[in-house]
């Protein structure tokens, strides 16, 4: 099948033709949603916007827009500059300021307050909501020699962290502006060293989101577990949805009888496996067990390869970890990430929190456009930051790989020197590493 020539901003662009030239299609369309809800409002572009006025405006839809100004970060894909001006003026939209944070504690919510500030005078001013008594946390700055201390430290404070803290792996983000396969691979080892692992999302993030990969995994989970009654329960709910002419409680025996002999003989074939392609064979067994139905529920899997490329993607990942534990069990949980540090971009970061944010080089390499997309940078900085319940760190290392077709560089902040301004400014403390661990005194 030949590749489309549609890109998505053109998918849009047809939408809005099709609601302007239909008037029926728009009136099933607006018949079919009374409440709209636009979340992440402030990265939305001007394609989005031209459908989204087709499709509602001057109907009798209540339409809310959420978002943050400050969090604008999809300026490279054209958001407006500010999409909440033409929204409030065309649909006549009441603002209402939301001032209380309720994720971060007091001491964040204070520095937060003097990075909105620079960030956009005209915000409101964040609040903390008071529900953080006894709680403490903490920004600070780490600069190191080299991106070994650096591992090798922040390591020791991850563990610390889980340990000390009570945050578990998955509660602690590891967030870099790009290229984190660089700029994490010294951390994966040095916290692989103390036990702790950790892993890159951007590798596995979008395949999880698959529901066939849910899927997938629920069958293999309900193989290794008869009585896993989550897994048994999703499983029952989709292939009912499989079969929506069917009388649910006259079929539902059935249904269950043979997924029943159906788990017996995946928990057989599971643990004969001693291959990569044995693997393969049972996740299209189950691909063929739930049935082309499947596709109706998911019309992405209707067209194109999707489906096979999810069906490998799975493979390749699960294999990889069996080949390390020789456990099935760790081999699923491994893929879902539990109990493993997250390491990801700022943008694969939005809309997500964590207990404990460590951003890794906060330096020019990394913020090599800033002179031409300050606004955009200064915004990814923001979204960093506000990721975090209890503590913010960020580093800076003097020397590093910043790019994988060259070698070590010294560092430099001066380009992005106002970023430091601002968190000094806030009253956020610098503390330079020299070594770690710190030479014993003799």
């Amino acid at each position: 099948m030949r590749p489309s020539r549609l890109s998505f901003p053109m998918f849009g662009r047809l939408a809005e033709l099709i609601l302007s030239s239909n008037p029926r299609i728009l009136g099933a369309l607006r018949s079919a949603y009374s409440h709209v809800f636009l979340d992440e409002f402030q990265n939305t572009t001007h394609i989005q916007y031209d459908l989204l006025k087709t499709a509602f405006l001057g109907s009798a839809a209540s339409l809310t827009a959420v978002g943050d100004n400050k969090q604008r970060i999809m300026g490279f894909a054209m958001a407006l500059r500010d999409a909440f001006g033409p929204f409030e003026a065309d649909f006549s939209a009441t603002c209402h300021r939301l001032r209380r944070n309720y994720r971060s504690v007091s001491e964040l919510v204070r520095v937060q307050k003097i990075l909105a500030d620079a960030i956009d005078p005209r915000a409101a001013p964040p609040e903390a909501a008071g529900r953080d008594a006894g709680l403490e946390g903490k920004c600070i700055i780490w600069t190191f020699p080299d991106p070994d201390v650096e591992a090798r430290f922040l390591a020791s404070y991850v563990a610390h962290l889980i340990k000390k803290e009570g945050a578990g792996p998955r509660d602690i983000s590891v967030l870099v502006k790009q290229r984190a396969d660089l700029y994490a691979q010294g951390l994966i080892r040095g916290l692989g060293a103390l036990g702790i692992r950790a892993r890159v999302e951007a590798e596995l993030q979008d395949l999880l989101a698959e529901p066939l990969t849910e899927a997938i995994l629920d069958f293999l989970k309900l193989a290794l577990h008869a009585r896993n009654a989550n897994a048994w329960g999703r499983i029952v709910e989709l292939l009912a949805a499989t079969r929506p002419g069917e009388d649910f409680a006259r079929t539902l025996p059935l249904l269950e009888h043979d997924l029943a002999q159906f788990r017996k003989a995946c928990r057989d074939k599971l643990l004969a496996i001693d291959a990569a392609d044995h693997l393969s064979e049972l996740v299209r067994d189950i691909v063929l067990f739930i049935g082309d139905a499947y596709r109706a529920l998911f019309p992405q899997y209707r067209q194109g390869d999707l489906q096979a490329r999810v069906v490998k993607g799975c493979v390749a990942a699960l294999w990889g970890v069996f080949e390390g534990t020789k456990s099935w069990e760790q081999a699923v949980l491994q893929f879902e990430g539990h109990e493993s540090v997250p390491i990801m971009t700022i943008h694969k970061s939005k809309g997500l929190e964590y207990h404990s944010v460590i951003f890794v080089g906060l330096e020019d390499s990394a913020f090599w456009s800033f002179k031409q997309q300050s606004e955009e940078d200064r915004n990814a900085f923001f979204v960093a930051y506000s990721r975090a319940k209890r503590n913010v760190v960020f580093t800076f290392s003097a020397t590093r790989q910043s790019n994988p077709r060259r070698s070590v560089e010294q560092q430099s902040r001066r380009e992005i020197g106002e970023l430091y301004q601002l968190l000094l400014k806030a009253g956020v403390r610098e503390r330079h590493i020299k070594e770690w661990p710190p030479a014993k005194s003799s």
